[in-house]
């Protein structure tokens, strides 16, 4: 009920989406930074950028270019790789190697999330 609360409130959807505003808004502690146990590639780090900004299996194909089969194959082999047992952690994860961070403000649902000083 909550994550539908602060879903409601800042304007997104999805519970990974939720995460991430949260972090960029400062409604829940940001992970402590760790160094990324590996490199990620371009297509990698774009998936978990859309994985934050709440979009869908359907969302992500669409904007990449790629069939709708294949946006579900590169999320599960992202969070296969980093260990992520759902999309919220995934975006934790995103947060804690540096990968997402408060520039990611646009989300899918058309809602530019307010950049909070740093606390």
């Amino acid at each position: 009920m909550q994550m539908k609360h602060c879903g409601q409130k800042l304007g997104v959807r999805g519970r990974a989406a939720v995460v991430h505003a949260c972090f960029v808004t400062w409604q829940i502690q940001r992970p402590e930074k760790a160094a990324l146990p590996e490199a990620f590639s371009d297509e990698e780090i774009k998936t978990w950028q859309m994985v934050a900004a709440g979009a869908t299996s359907k969302d992500y194909a669409e904007n990449a270019g790629i069939s709708r089969n294949e946006a579900l194959r590169r999320f599960r082999a992202l969070r296969e790789r980093v260990k992520a047992d759902n999309g919220p952690h995934l975006v934790s994860l995103g947060w804690r190697y540096g990968v997402l961070d408060e520039s990611l403000v646009e989300m899918v649902s058309g809602t530019v999330l307010p950049v909070l000083a740093c606390r």
